[in-house]
Order: structure tokens, then sequence, then C-alpha cells
């Protein structure tokens, strides 16, 4: 080595230029054959599935920025644009450049929703499908008359009985879907609640009520106490689901112990738009198939319903035999009465939009509905 360094410090100066000159050229080669693997990468690169949707939505919003005339209204509710559209109008190149897929293709629905508009991509590739939560539910569960499942009640899909596959699991909170609405909303609510936060058991309203005379809360929704506490509960889930969730009307309306019409027309007499809620008299007992579960009253009520889960946990309906009490579900299973001054669950009820998107599963207890 030391002879080597001699050599090299007898170099005359014309044989050391060479000799930096080469170094300089070989490191010259070599971060050109760095940059030539960059491109290549670069240019191989292939978009997932997943962000190639994002691509396309944002290349269709670009579209109807351009083509507000095309854009769904009120009446039309649904508008359309395919990938040889958004290609020729050169707002985006193929889906197989991107995706590296021959068989990619693909549409963009814009649905009108309360004066603002929802783009919607749907790929269908060999390997890959875009699937909305709301399809795969009805493919996996048909349309029964009888026994525990999904029925088809005036447009609305409700989930009824006791053994059902209607599990869905959001950041590690496991839900039960209660029905599909006709434009494909879907309502969910708690399996069961964490009753180790504090945040979920809470009182419905502790105001003081005149008639009783006494802090014992007054029975009106509106303006209940339990109508903030779900809000803070709505602004403590994740960002991710709240994206996912939509304002529905939420029945608010008192209901008489002994009425026996159990389709929401009592209740929903009147409303309260929100983005979070609770059960009602009526959803619980239409989830139940018990021949004799016919009012707030029926003990049978509890039988054959998957709302039942031993749980003490508030409804949004109030009594009309005076303005204190308020319904809730109890720990057996049954409907009562209580003063809203007590503290019980909080069993909130959201609804997820029509087009959210399927990730994984098949609404069983093992294998949960999961959602992008």
């Amino acid at each position: 080595m030391s002879e080597f360094l001699d050599n090299l410090r007898n170099m005359d100066d014309e044989s050391k230029k060479k000799i930096k000159l080469l170094g300089i050229g070989l490191i010259g080669f070599i971060i050109l054959i760095i940059i030539i693997a960059i491109i290549v990468a670069i240019i191989n690169r292939k978009t997932s599935y997943e962000d190639m949707e994002i691509i396309m939505s944002k290349a269709a919003y670009s579209y109807y920025q351009d083509n507000l005339g095309k854009l769904p209204t009120e009446s039309s509710k649904t508008s359309v644009v395919d990938e040889t559209t958004l290609v020729n109008g050169k707002y985006m190149k193929s889906i197989k450049k991107y995706t590296k897929d021959e068989t990619c293709k693909g549409r963009v629905e814009v649905t009108y929703n309360n004066g603002d508009f929802d783009y919607q991509t749907y790929l269908t590739c060999n390997s890959f499908t875009t699937s909305l939560l709301r399809d795969q539910i009805k493919k996996d569960n048909l349309v029964v008359t009888s026994g525990s499942g999904l029925y088809n009640q005036n447009e609305t899909l409700s989930f009824r009985g006791e053994s059902i596959n209607n599990y869905l699991k959001i950041d590690n909170e496991v839900y039960r879907i209660i029905k599909i609405d006709p434009n494909g909303n879907i309502f969910i609510t708690l399996d069961l609640v964490n009753e180790s936060d504090d945040k979920y058991f809470i009182k419905w309203d502790d105001r003081y009520n005149t008639e009783s005379d006494s802090n014992i809360g007054i029975n009106n929704y509106s303006l209940s106490r339990i109508k903030d506490s779900l809000n803070q509960i709505y602004n403590s889930l994740s960002k991710d689901l709240k994206a996912n969730l939509i304002n529905f009307d939420l029945c608010t309306n008192k209901r008489n112990l002994s009425a026996t019409i159990n389709d929401g027309s009592i209740e929903c007499q009147t409303t309260e738009n929100t983005k979070i809620g609770l059960l009602t008299t009526y959803d619980y007992i239409n989830a139940s198939l018990a021949p004799l579960c016919s009012s707030v009253a029926s003990k049978e009520c509890k039988n054959y319903n998957y709302l039942y889960n031993e749980q003490n946990y508030w409804l949004a309906t109030a009594s009309t035999d005076n303005t204190f009490d308020i319904y809730y579900v109890d720990l057996v299973g049954e409907i009562e009465k209580t003063y809203g001054d007590s503290s019980k669950d909080a069993r909130y009820v959201v609804a997820l939009k029509a087009n959210t998107l399927l990730k994984e599963g098949n609404g069983t207890k093992k294998s949960p509905y999961q959602i992008r």
C-alpha cells in the first residue's frame, strides 16, 4: 500500500490529471445509471386501484367544472361520465396507463345531494371491482318474508330477528346495521356500549320540571341534555368515519304506552335533522319477530331481537303520559319509562351515506363488514 502511495506521489501532473478525469467519469456513469433507474421506476410505477378511483373522481370534478350544465339537479339526481370522455377531454390518461391493467374500465357517477355533489368512481377490473357497502349487504342478505333476515318495508330494507349477519366494524367499534333507506343510506347503531367510557353513560335531561316540581327533566328531545351530549360524542368520532356520515331525520315524537302502530308514523310526526341520534321505540319493536310484540308495553319484544344486548340504554322516544317520562330498554330487554335525570347508556345511531365503500367482510360476527 505504501509503495502504491509512493508511486502516486511520484506521478507527473499529466498522469494525475488522467486518473482524476477517470474518477470523475466513473462517478458520472454511476449517477447516470441511478437517474435512468429512477426514470424507469417512475415510468413503470403502478397506481393502486384505490388511488385510481381518486384520480378519476378528481378528473370528473374538473370535467364538470368546465361543463356545469351537465351536473345533476334535484330532479335528475345522477349524472355519469365515463373514462373515454375524460381521456378525450385531457382530464386524465387512460386507466391502463396508471394501473398497468388492460382489463380495467371505469366511470364516475355524480349524485345531487341537497345542493352538493357526491363524486363516486366505479372501477371494474379482473382483479378489482369497486364495491359499495349497501350493494354487498343486499347481495349477502336476500329479502325474506319470514324468519330472521332483511325485510322490505315500504322500500326500506330493515333487519329483523335474532341471528342475522348485520355486523359492521369501524375504528375498532362493532356496530349493527339497522336498515337501508330508500335512498341507499345505511343506519347503524353500536352493538355494545363501552360502559367504561363515561361519555356514553349520560342523563336524558335534568332540567326543572314544573309538572313534577323537581329537577327530573323535561321529555322534549329537541331541548334535551342528551341531544347536546350526543353532539359531543359525534365530535369524538374519527375523521374517516365522519367523512362517510350524512344528516338524517331522527323521529322524536312522543308515544303512548299502549299504541300498536309500529311503522314509525307515530314517532315520525316530529323529526330532528341531525348527524347523530338514538334508537326509537319503533326501531326496537320492529326488530323483534315475536308475534306478541305489538306495543311498548309488550314484554315479548326482547325475543328474537338483535337489538336486545343486556344493557340499559336510552331511546329517543318520550311518553305522552306527562312531561317527564322517557322510554329506555332495560337489562332484560323490556321497554320501560323513567325520569330523564337518571344516567343510562347512549347507544347512538348514525347514518352512512349511500356510496360508502366496502373494504372487506361478509357481515358475520367473525367477519364484520369494514369500510374504506
